[in-house]
């Protein structure tokens, strides 16, 4: 899995993030097996669609963006 981790460490974390805190987030990443990867990475490449469920929510949404998060960046 390394090669996987060390082309998403970097996107998902700030560069003011922490030695300990990166090494965390690798750690993390490392121990799923291949079968669960493949799992996460088809749930992201094929999300159901919950736009219907928007006017469910009862409480306001949180949407975390910003310039050091490259995954969701704030432009």
């Amino acid at each position: 899995m390394s090669p996987l981790v060390d082309s998403r460490v970097p996107r998902l974390s700030s560069p003011a993030a922490s030695p300990e805190t990166v090494a965390q987030a690798r750690q993390v990443m490392d121990e799923p097996s291949p079968a669960g990867v493949l799992d996460a990475l088809g749930a992201i490449r094929d999300p159901p669609d919950s736009r219907a469920r928007l006017a469910t929510l009862h409480t306001p949404p949180l949407v975390v963006v910003g310039d050091a998060y490259q995954t969701t960046p704030a432009s």
